[in-house]
Formats: C-alpha cells, sequence, structure tokens
C-alpha cells in the first residue's frame, strides 16, 4: 500500500466536502493543545476545524494507544473534531461478511421496521443499533449501485463522504450523520453515554428507507 496515494484520496474527499487541507502539518500550523499528536492531516472549513489521524491497518493503530485521548482533547475545544481513518479494508467485518453476505433489500426493511418497532415500545436507545445497522446496509447499498464502491467493511466515514460528494445525501443529511456516526462510535465503544432521543432514531430510519428506495430505481454501475 502506498500510503501517501491513499492519504492523498483521502485528503481530496475532505476538499470534495469543501475543506482546506492541509497534510503532514507542522506543529506551528497545528493549534497548542495537539502540536505533538503527530497528526497526517488539518482541514479547516468556515468555523470547523479537524484533525485527521490515518493509520494503515488494525495493527497500526493498536500501535497508537494515545488516540482516544487525543481525540477527547480535540473534541473538547470549541469548533473542533478528531476524525480517525484505518485504510486496511480487511478487517474482521469483511471476513465475516465472504460468509454472511450483504443482506437483501427485505432483509434491510425488516431491520428498519423491527427498529421502528422498538423506539415506539421501548427506549431510543435501544433502537439505536438497530436503526444503524439499517441506516449502514442502505447507505452501502446505494454506494454500491452507484458504482461508489460500497463494500462490507467499508468505513462509516468514507462511506458518508463517497455518498455526499456523489450527491446521494444532503449538506443537512452529511452533518446529521456525522453527529449520529459519533454517537454510535460512543455508544459501540462503551463511553460515556451520550443522551439520544427518538427524533434522532426516526431521522436515521427515514434517511435509511428513502436511500433503500432510492437505491431499487437506480441502474446499477458496472463495477
Amino acid at each position: 500500500m502506498d500510503f501517501d496515494k491513499e492519504l492523498e484520496r483521502i485528503a481530496q474527499q475532505y476538499r470534495n466536502e469543501g475543506y482546506a487541507v492541509l497534510t503532514h502539518p507542522g506543529a506551528d500550523h497545528l493549534p497548542a493543545f495537539a502540536a505533538d499528536f503527530g497528526v497526517d492531516m488539518l482541514a479547516t472549513r468556515g468555523d470547523e476545524r479537524l484533525l485527521v489521524q490515518v493509520k494503515k491497518d488494525r495493527a497500526d493503530l493498536e500501535d497508537a494507544p494515545n488516540i482516544p485521548q487525543q481525540a477527547e482533547i480535540t473534541n473538547a475545544q470549541p469548533g473542533w473534531r478528531y476524525d480517525l481513518v484505518v485504510l486496511e479494508q480487511d478487517n474482521p467485518v469483511r471476513r465475516i461478511a465472504r460468509m454472511a453476505g450483504e443482506p437483501t433489500v427485505e432483509q434491510i426493511g425488516q431491520m428498519l421496521d423491527e427498529a421502528d418497532r422498538v423506539l415506539k415500545v421501548v427506549t431510543p436507545r435501544a433502537a439505536f443499533a438497530l436503526a444503524w445497522a439499517g441506516l449502514e446496509a442502505a447507505m452501502r447499498r446505494t454506494a454500491q449501485r452507484s458504482g461508489l464502491g460500497g463494500r462490507i467493511g467499508t468505513q462509516p466515514p468514507i462511506l458518508i463522504r463517497e455518498l455526499y460528494s456523489s450527491g446521494r445525501i444532503s449538506p443537512e443529511e452529511f452533518r446529521r450523520l456525522e453527529a449520529i456516526r459519533h454517537l454510535r462510535t460512543e455508544i459501540v465503544h462503551g463511553l460515556a453515554p451520550p443522551a439520544i432521543d427518538a427524533g434522532t432514531v426516526q431521522s436515521m430510519i427515514d434517511l435509511a428507507r428513502r436511500l433503500l428506495a432510492e437505491s431499487e430505481s437506480m441502474q446499477p454501475v458496472a463495477g
């Protein structure tokens, strides 16, 4: 893998979203709190400031135990966000997927229906994971049929950016998905439980159903 080439590919995705991107920023380009973080990119757009750390694979990530602390420090700064991208796609999820395969349209619809039922009778937190599963599957299916990739194992940040850059999701939906993605990360990694309201979960279900319906009306793009 050519890391610099992959880094430039990720940087271009941010540029497509309207960010000005500096790769390999030096300490003099970074805020004092992040001067020694060793991040790979600094991205800015209006009042938004992003520190982006790119890792080759899971082993590379395990060799950087300070990333959670760096993310916590960065996200606590007004206007700042910390993004982590792991390039290697051949991960455990993908290996399992070789046997399990992608869900069908009907199965994705069932995930969303179940999330809807749980939302109505239990709690938004309980419905969140089901809604996310259906939403991520719908995003992958849309990406696949649009010729954008979308293979199982594609990280949600990359999937979201590809759909946004191709016009499949609006700027408002992009911002909402980014916020939801951060909620999902906090939940699945057992961090301090965030507040989740019913409206957030319902917006996930609605967006997933829209993407699913639109994906079925597309003429699949040959890979």
